[in-house]
């Protein structure tokens, strides 16, 4: 018995040395996806350009920023339409807050969100994706979580995370030019400018300026998803902390003077999609989501050629986003409030 206590112990002075550690080096430059900082950034920039000018905002992950064209949407309705789509990995509560953000009084807000964000829950912050990236740029969102979280965080890491944060503390106080490309991710004045001065993408990239400038990620061609799909007939789970939270965000735009409307994301056809399978599960999910708001179109109408589709079951290619911006309008006119906001004959 006195073995095993001395060895509980042991373990005990590790972790909280361990973490301990850990704690006071963050947050510090690590390995993260860095380029979600720079597009958001960038998009913050976009909406301030249309400050004052009635407009629509599609809002959620990489579905929009890859699957919806704005530009055409803009041309079509002769008003600025925003794309906001950035990284479904960021949290619900960081999505919503953007478009807040962005939307004034008369404007309109559309989110196709993905089908996690319904059941996002408060604890799914901590999961390594989200946690990496917070400690390495996402500070704002570093700071407001308790120790607790933080350490919640950290774990889901790995235990290789004391070594790589004690390394990036070093290359940015000794050798900032080694994590330079990390670096000057900070720097928004220095983005906005590289930003500016971009040329048209000869490639597909993951990167803030192969954006366009309404927020369209461009040259998305070149790939194809080979990928397991989610399947259009699962169910759409909304759990309670994401329903309250949507409901506040709803709740706050009304009374700013701005609506929203909800819409589906894309969904990949399958030689076993059942149509009646998809639209069922479509109108029990407009079905959960009416107390919020409506939902533009049915599930049925975006489940899309797989040869449509980029790199993921999310992303489409020019093809599949052209396609798939025309049914987003469509659904649009279709709606008696929408298409009055429009000023459509």
């Amino acid at each position: 018995m006195a073995y095993i206590k001395i060895f509980a112990i042991s373990l005990v002075v590790i972790a909280i040395t361990y973490f301990s550690l850990a704690l006071s080096l963050t947050p510090a430059p690590i390995s993260a996806e860095y380029w979600v900082r720079e597009m958001t950034v960038v998009k913050r920039s976009i909406a301030h350009h249309y400050r004052g000018q009635r407009k629509l905002i599609i809002a959620a992950g990489s579905n929009v920023l890859f699957s919806v064209d704005t530009g055409e949407l803009s041309k079509h309705f002769r008003i600025p339409v925003i794309n906001y789509g950035l990284h479904a990995g960021l949290p619900l509560d960081e999505i919503l807050g953007e478009a807040a953000a962005a939307a004034e009084r008369n404007d309109t807000v559309i989110l196709p969100l993905e089908a996690e964000y319904y059941c996002d829950s408060t604890s799914s912050k901590n999961t390594s994706w989200r946690a990496r990236n917070a400690i390495a740029w996402d500070r704002d969102r570093w700071q407001t979580w308790s120790i607790l979280q933080r350490v919640e965080a950290m774990s889901s890491v790995g235990p290789g995370l004391l070594v790589e944060l004690a390394l990036a503390r070093i290359r940015e106080t000794w050798f900032p030019k080694s994590i330079e490309d990390r670096l000057k991710t900070f720097r928004d004045q220095q983005i906005l400018a590289a930003f500016n001065n971009s040329p048209p993408p000869t490639s597909f990239a993951y990167s803030a300026y192969h954006l366009d400038g309404l927020g369209n990620m461009q040259h998305i061609d070149g790939s194809h998803f080979n990928g397991r799909a989610a399947s259009a007939e699962q169910e759409t789970p909304i759990c309670q902390d994401s329903f309250l939270m949507l409901q506040r965000f709803v709740r706050d735009m009304n009374r700013k003077g701005v609506a929203v409307y909800f819409a589906n994301t894309p969904y990949v056809e399958t030689d076993t999609t059942r149509t009646e399978r998809v639209e069922q599960a479509s109108r029990k999910f407009a079905a959960a989501i009416s107390p919020l708001g409506t939902v533009l179109d049915d599930r049925s109408e975006v489940v899309l050629s797989r040869r449509l589709f980029l790199n993921t079951d999310l992303h489409l290619n020019t093809e599949g986003r052209t396609l798939r911006t025309r049914l987003l309008e469509d659904s649009m006119k279709r709606d008696p409030a929408l298409k009055r906001w429009l000023s459509l004959p």
